[in-house]
């Protein structure tokens, strides 16, 4: 894996632990909601009054349901899906050098910042 394909895949990987987080911030009343499109699921959620390993493993599962989302969206792009009959769906390509990000699979080498 190059340095900017490993870049890239660790500033996917900070955006998903942030929006996690930015999640339970939310659960815990630390942010102005009035904006939010799960206002009143936010409210409910906080009647709960989880505790904060309760809230500590709803990040997790949090962070876990993003990976799955974005894992999926790589193999779209990739060709995995029944959108694609042969190859590769789509390429990221590095605007410098006009080479694709990645010589592999997108998916899979995304996985790999979680190992």
């Amino acid at each position: 894996m190059n340095d900017l394909e490993k870049k890239f895949y660790l500033e996917v990987k900070d955006v998903i632990k942030h929006f996690a987080k930015y999640t339970i911030d939310d659960i815990r009343g630390a942010k102005d909601t009035e904006f939010s499109a799960v206002k009143k699921e936010l409210e409910e959620i906080r009647k709960l009054n989880l505790s904060d390993n309760d809230l500590g493993n709803l990040q997790k599962i949090i962070e876990d349901a993003i990976i799955g989302a974005v894992h999926s969206i790589f193999v779209s792009i990739d060709g995995g899906t029944a959108l694609s009959d042969e190859g590769k769906a789509l390429e990221l390509i590095d605007k410098k050098t006009g080479k694709p990000l990645t010589e592999g699979a997108l998916h899979e080498n995304f996985m790999e910042v979680f190992d």
